[in-house]
């Protein structure tokens, strides 16, 4: 417990210290032999006196950080991933019809990050740490080419191919989940005319 509140008084001496902003009527600067002189309240008034930027003026010269909301989307993350996900070997294994091939994957993930849904695919890509959503997009994009027709077989087989080591199905749940998204109506409405 000591060494928490010896720790605690040096971080509050150095915030202190690093904080410290003297006013002018604080700071002395002697020369060569001259005495110091008091000024009197006369003087003081009569001398211009600057001002000191208020805390509004300090936090309008520093730059604002940008929240996540201002920063640029990375739109090219979430589609060369969700690219690379169908162009696995489990994709000629599972798909409906040969002329779903590469090309066509590639196709239909570009229209999807181009539509109107590309954006807030990429807002929940670019969530990290435990909130991360990646593996959940990538399950709703396979659940959706499943219920479009373009995948055939369950979800637990589809997730089984996709993922192996998939021990808790948790996978083909995601999947399941797809037809909940917002961008499901765009998925079902566009899989069949790409």
């Amino acid at each position: 417990m000591k060494e928490d509140s010896d720790k605690q008084n040096i971080v509050s001496q150095m915030a202190w210290i690093l904080n410290y902003q003297p006013t002018i009527g604080q700071q002395n600067i002697y020369m060569g032999s001259q005495q110091p002189t008091e000024t009197t309240t006369a003087d003081a008034a009569a001398e211009p006196q600057p001002t000191e930027p208020t805390t509004e003026d300090a936090a309008a010269e520093q730059p604002q950080p940008t929240s996540a909301a201002e920063q640029p989307l990375n739109l090219f993350a979430p589609k060369k991933n969700l690219q690379e996900l169908l162009r696995g070997a489990w994709f000629a294994e599972v798909r409906s019809n040969a002329r779903y091939d590469a090309a066509w994957t590639d196709a239909f993930v570009e229209a999807l990050m181009q539509s109107e849904h590309g954006e807030e695919i990429a807002r929940e890509w670019a969530v990290k740490g435990e909130r991360s959503k990646r593996t959940q997009l990538k399950a709703y994009v396979a659940g959706l080419l499943k219920d479009a027709g373009v995948l055939r077989g369950s979800y637990d087989a589809i997730a089984a191919k996709i993922d192996p080591n998939d021990q808790k199905r948790s996978f083909s749940r995601y999947m399941s989940q797809g037809k909940r998204q917002p961008y499901a109506d765009w998925v079902l409405e566009n899989a069949q005319k790409i």
